[in-house]
């Protein structure tokens, strides 16, 4: 079971959120570790998530919500791991940026 993960992530010149959802075509249950890191005008910073996932087969289930409010030049870069015990299943790792303003 490698469950497909869409991250549903809205970015703009104020910030960053994201609310991660799974979809498998079997059941099963997974452990997720969603990690936001951050760097702007503010400064730097790191937001986690961690839980559990019973999921449905075929049926999309969400796995936390981070929103992150920066102004621009700001980047962000997001990963979210899924496990099923000591297994690793899928990884995503993603960055995100906005350019400072011309």
């Amino acid at each position: 079971m490698i469950p497909k993960i869409s991250l549903n992530v809205q970015q703009g010149p104020t910030g960053l959120s994201l609310a991660p959802t799974l979809q498998s075509d079997q059941s099963g249950a997974v452990t997720f570790a969603l990690d936001l890191w951050s760097q702007g005008a503010g400064g730097r910073s790191h937001q986690r998530q961690s839980g559990g996932a019973e999921l449905v087969a075929n049926r999309p289930h969400g796995v936390g919500r981070l929103s992150l409010g920066l102004a621009c030049p700001y980047q962000a870069r997001i990963r979210l791991q899924l496990w099923q015990g000591a297994l690793l299943l899928s990884e995503i790792d993603q960055t995100f940026e906005c350019p400072s303003s011309p």
